[in-house]
């Protein structure tokens, strides 16, 4: 089979996956200028892949292909019967076709360019990508989950050989597709490296085409301008994040410019002579530049080609984003049939949040554990900060201990659905985390632990000031930019100064209540993805989750926190430009 056929096969696959739940995507993000259409493909893979693995993993069905086929056959029922609830609720709009087919064909177009990159150099070895492949081939052997670890297949203890232990989810959707396409696990290694580089670029297109988009409306509105469907302007910030996000780096690369450092020695640039050379530069540097850590991004993720769990995870996480923002930008909409007495009502009536959402969000929250242990942990808190924003929005009606009422409420919902959604996975697992460890921990508290807290010797690593600046200094120059030309000029008139002509009694003006909402609802979740992520950035610096690795102790704790930055910041990076 030429390689030009197994793309296209690939992605017809992926597209009729898409296809299949367009209808419960557009659902989602209705208020989307691009109706949410290249989501589809990762809600599709999503719920197809988790009702198989559910299946398998309760020994119901077993992991084959006709039951893949099955599954999406019910899916497409589904999807059929919500297109039609929709067509008589006259819930349609116009469907955005021009948008729509340029985002499908960016994605074949990245999926195509990184399948190229791949086939001049396809082979599984080197690093960790034997350890990916053989994962990939050891759940292709199972028809029932979890699937057997291919070095630990038999030993005296147990005949039938032990498990893998690992966050194997992501590795099982390469085997999803792969058995559901019928193309060979070798080929498919390096096509599924080329779908998640698709989608890191597309994804972000998205999310950055509706930010602008909404924010582009929400003026032109007050302008009293004719409405677009879309605009030119939205369209370019899209391709900006996804450039910022799928490719972009750090400011390591001036580098090239000087006479270089060792390895292990890194050196501020004003210690070291001026000059180019290219030959001296070591690209991988951008990635260890601080010492004994970790500090990668998607981009150089796809040159190592290890089709690991925190690459793997990213459609998931890009999609969680997506749906918290249409949360968001939505948080005024009417509540449907809140009059009528059901389970669905009188849940959104204590949490805000519609049911619905909590359930898709608990499970992607367990999918993303499941894949990438870091990310659902992650995500959790800033669902949660989107629940409290959300109730807060409403404090014309509800009181403030209403709203953190509410927002417990939803948050414990959140919780429970994500627990039983990766229960199967739980329960099987044994996790490598040992504690929390405290970074320079003062003499006194040495070799005792309060709780989860470890407080060990000689763990004293931190960050050099300028080191932090070379790997995030691009990202908070566009934030520091946009908190002085966007946000204080927008919060400024809180406390208006009134002027000579109109003042009496009182040197200020009483705070107006509106003021608060002068922040546009794109500009609080610009905000809290610069808030989750400049903690995720501090965490590092004074704290290291203990694992396996004793002399890199930190670097697993900043490597998975950071590469969730990158993806944020360079979304909020687009959005400030």
């Amino acid at each position: 089979m030429s390689d030009s056929l197994a793309v296209l096969i690939w992605w017809t696959t992926i597209f009729l996956i898409g296809t299949i739940c367009l209808p419960i995507t557009n659902r989602i993000f209705k208020n989307f200028a691009d109706r949410g259409y290249i989501f589809s493909k990762v809600i599709g893979i999503l719920i197809a892949s988790y009702i198989m693995w559910l299946f398998a993993s309760l020994h119901v069905v077993p992991f084959a292909r006709i039951s893949l086929f099955v599954i999406l056959l019910g899916l497409a029922i589904v999807n059929l019967w919500i297109s039609m609830i929709r067509n008589v609720k006259n819930d349609n709009k116009s469907i955005p076709w021009r948008l729509i087919i340029f985002e499908e064909a960016v994605f074949l177009a990245c999926l195509s360019f990184w399948s190229f990159v791949r086939a001049t150099e396809p082979s599984i070895r080197g690093l960790e990508k034997f350890m990916d492949f053989g994962f990939v081939n050891s759940i292709l052997r199972s028809s029932f989950f979890p699937p057997l670890d291919m070095w630990l297949t038999q030993s005296p203890d147990y005949s039938g050989g032990y498990f893998i232990n690992y966050y194997y989810f992501g590795h099982y959707l390469t085997a999803f597709l792969t058995k559901l396409s019928g193309l060979d696990s070798a080929v498919t290694y390096n096509l599924m490296l080329a779908t998640l580089f698709a989608f890191t670029f597309t994804l972000p297109f998205s999310i950055g085409l509706n930010l602008s988009q909404y924010l582009i409306d929400l003026i032109h509105q007050k302008e009293g301008k004719s409405y677009k469907p879309y605009h030119f302007q939205a369209i370019i910030i899209g391709l900006l994040t996804a450039f910022l996000v799928s490719l972009g780096g750090n400011l390591h690369t001036i580098y090239s410019f000087t006479s270089g450092y060792p390895n292990d020695n890194p050196q501020p640039p004003w210690n070291l002579s001026w000059g180019f050379y290219p030959n001296r530069y070591w690209y991988p540097n951008a990635t260890r530049f601080i010492p004994f850590t970790i500090h990668e991004f998607p981009i150089y993720s796809y040159v190592v080609a290890d089709l690991h769990g925190h690459v793997s995870d990213i459609p998931f996480v890009l999609l969680t984003l997506a749906i918290l923002l249409t949360l968001v930008i939505n948080k005024k909409r009417e509540v449907e049939n809140l009059h009528r007495q059901s389970f669905l009502s009188d849940f959104e009536q204590h949490t805000s949040i519609p049911f619905f959402y909590v359930a898709l969000l608990g499970i992607l929250l367990a999918v993303m554990y499941m894949t990438n242990a870091w990310d659902g942990m992650i995500y959790m808190v800033l669902t949660g900060l989107v629940f409290l924003y959300m109730n807060m929005a409403q404090g014309k009606i509800q009181s403030l201990w209403n709203s953190l009422y509410k927002t417990f409420s939803a948050s414990l919902f959140l919780l429970f659905f994500f627990l039983i959604a990766s229960l199967p996975f739980s329960l099987n697992f044994r996790p490598f985390v040992s504690g929390i460890g405290v970074l320079c921990s003062p003499t006194a508290l040495l070799g005792k632990n309060l709780g989860p807290f470890l407080f060990e010797a000689g763990k004293c690593q931190k960050s050099e000031w300028w080191q932090l600046l070379f790997l995030w200094g691009f990202f908070y120059y566009n934030v520091i930019g946009y908190f002085v030309f966007v946000i204080l000029r927008t919060l400024k008139n809180k406390f208006q100064i009134p002027s000579t002509k109109s003042q009496t009694n009182s040197k200020f003006q009483a705070p107006n209540p509106k003021q608060f909402e002068n922040l546009y609802p794109t500009d609080i979740f610009i905000l809290l993805l610069i808030l989750i992520s400049t903690l995720l950035l501090i965490f590092p610096e004074f704290f290291y989750i203990k694992d396996i690795y004793p002399a890199h102790y930190r670097a697993n704790t900043m490597f998975k926190l950071g590469y969730q930055s990158f993806m944020m910041l360079g979304i909020v990076s687009a959005y400030a430009i």
